[in-house]
């Protein structure tokens, strides 16, 4: 938690910092006009900018806190049994296995006792030169309610992706 706090704190210094020069280069080019603009708002313009980036610093902050705080150990456990999952898929499309898909995952499926692990469930969709991988944890993800989820996607060749769901 002490890494998330740290991220988004340099997260809101280089925001900061960014309005601050956008801000100043607006100062410079800014004259009073019929409406009544005038480089006098621009610290109102600052303050505004600041709380509203405050506020959604701490809706993030909010969000984490309804984790479980294992969570990210049971997404990286979970993206690990996919991976390992995602090699045997590779084996049976190369054909290095007896029962080889040769360049085609057709017919491949999720081996026998590797649907459940004591990081959480998989399950797979298969068309003949992808596999779409989904691991459900046994944790309460983002959204405090729902568990991890990851989805990982693959061709023939690689690890085409590999989302954080919740």
């Amino acid at each position: 938690m002490e890494i998330v706090k740290l991220i988004l704190e340099i997260f809101k210094t280089v925001v900061l910092t960014t309005i601050a020069v956008l801000l100043f280069l607006i100062y410079l080019r800014i004259a009073p006009n019929s409406q009544g603009t005038s480089i006098n708002k621009i610290p109102d313009l600052i303050n505004n900018t600041q709380q509203r980036i405050e506020q959604t610093l701490d809706n993030q902050k909010a969000i984490l806190k309804k984790q479980d705080p294992d969570a990210p150990a049971n997404r990286n456990a979970i993206i690990s049994d996919l991976t390992k999952l995602a090699t045997i898929a590779h084996k049976y499309y190369r054909g290095s296995l007896n029962t080889a898909g040769k360049n085609s995952f057709k017919g491949w499926k999720i081996p026998e006792g590797m649907e459940i692990s004591s990081n959480g469930s998989f399950s797979a969709t298969v068309s003949p030169n992808s596999v779409t991988l989904v691991g459900t944890g046994n944790k309460t993800g983002y959204d405090g309610t729902s568990p991890v989820k990851i989805v990982m996607v693959i061709d023939g060749s690689r690890i085409v992706s590999t989302d954080i769901v919740n």
